[in-house]
């Protein structure tokens, strides 16, 4: 889908650039995730219970905003993502909580008080393998207590937009 890119600084908007293409985000969870796009719950998952399957989501050139929320059902646990591209990756540039605040998932949600997401390693890194789709430089993340601590977080990334340029 081409669509033109609007952005927007002090206050003032401008088109910088007249076409953009929309992406393949794959992610997984070690053990369940709800998945936001937008605010938008991404329902129909198939793989959403099994960290070893990837789901693969069309991702919006306009989008602004991916929500997950990972739940693990003990011992170790990560969030696992990538695009097609590699222009997203999960690494500490995410952000995640354990506290579940309203409207989390929004595009409008200010999460400049939540921490940084904690990398718990890098993808191949045992206990876990390779997930088909999701490239080897993405990391696994979590908050700090990924190991029997926080059984249910909530993390985010808010996108830069990018166009490709005619």
């Amino acid at each position: 889908m081409k669509l033109t890119c609007i952005f927007v600084v002090a206050g003032l908007s401008f088109v910088a650039c007249n076409t953009c293409n929309s992406r393949t985000l794959s992610i997984t969870v070690d053990n369940s995730m709800e998945l936001y796009i937008e605010g938008v719950k991404i329902n129909c998952l198939p793989n959403y219970g099994d960290w070893q399957k990837a789901d693969a989501v069309t991702l919006p050139c306009a989008a602004r905003v991916i929500a997950v929320k990972g739940v693990d059902n003990g011992v170790i646990a990560g969030i696992l993502a990538s695009t097609d591209d590699g222009s997203i990756l999960t690494d500490s540039s995410w952000k995640c909580t354990n506290q579940y605040y309203a409207g989390w998932e929004t595009v409008g949600f200010d999460d400049s008080d939540w921490p940084a997401a904690h990398q718990v390693a890098i993808h191949e890194t045992l206990p876990w393998r390779v997930v088909p789709g999701i490239r080897t430089s993405a990391y696994w993340i979590w908050t700090r207590h990924y190991v029997n601590g926080d059984w249910t977080v909530y993390c985010r990334k808010v996108l830069i937009k990018r166009c490709s340029c005619a």
